[in-house]
């Protein structure tokens, strides 16, 4: 069955880590910052796509990737080939096991999902009890103003079908789910001016006893 969002990212897989794009940078850049000091040990990274943050895990940890591109998957094989990667449908049940991972990084993926309760129950279940998620999205104002991932491909602009959460959407959602938030911070690129609305909007939670 096709899927706009899936179909999206097949054609943008190509272009995808070579094209001009500040909030993919950005993203990456404080992932490998923030996440230095982890202890990440067994990782769920959640729409994985091409790799580009998957080939750093994989120096941190054990990583099994979910993604529904099978062509943004290809790439992230050849780049990570350490990591368990899986085609699969976030917005389905996810085939990893109970208390499995002690971390769920999602990255630039949940815009293209409208049920953020979905993807909190889901990372409450295959966390182990402690384990930690960090949620790394394109801001709110940006969403609001139509500024969501778009690319180009022979000509023509190609936006995913979008949804704008906001940071009350994100709490609302994880902290139903059991989570404590423990980090908020809202991220502009380097160089910025201070005037300028943050790019990114970066939350880590963690899976208290309970």
């Amino acid at each position: 069955m096709s899927n706009p969002v899936r179909d999206a990212y097949e054609r943008w897989a190509r272009t995808y880590d070579t094209m001009v794009n500040a909030t993919r940078d950005l993203d990456e850049d404080c992932l490998r910052k923030a996440l230095s000091d982890w202890n990440l040990g067994e990782v769920l990274e959640l729409g994985c796509g091409t790799g580009k943050n998957t080939k750093w895990l994989v120096k941190q940890g054990k990583v099994m990737g979910l993604d529904f591109s099978k062509e943004m998957l290809s790439i992230c094989r050849r780049v990570a080939p350490s990591a368990e990667l899986h085609i699969a449908d976030l917005t389905l049940p996810w085939p990893v096991k109970e208390r499995a991972v002690d971390a769920v990084i999602a990255s630039l993926v949940l815009e293209h999902i409208e049920a953020l309760d979905h993807i909190a129950i889901e990372s409450a279940r295959v966390l182990k009890i402690g384990g930690r998620v960090r949620v790394s999205e394109l801001h709110p104002w940006r969403g609001q103003r139509g500024k969501g991932a778009r690319f180009e491909d022979k000509g023509q602009w190609v936006s995913p079908p979008s949804f704008v959460h906001t940071k009350e959407a994100y709490l609302s959602a994880f902290q139903s789910a059991g989570f404590t938030l423990d980090e908020c911070a809202e991220l502009s690129s380097p160089g910025a001016s201070p005037s300028d609305h943050p790019r990114l909007i970066v939350m880590s939670f963690s899976l208290p006893a309970q």
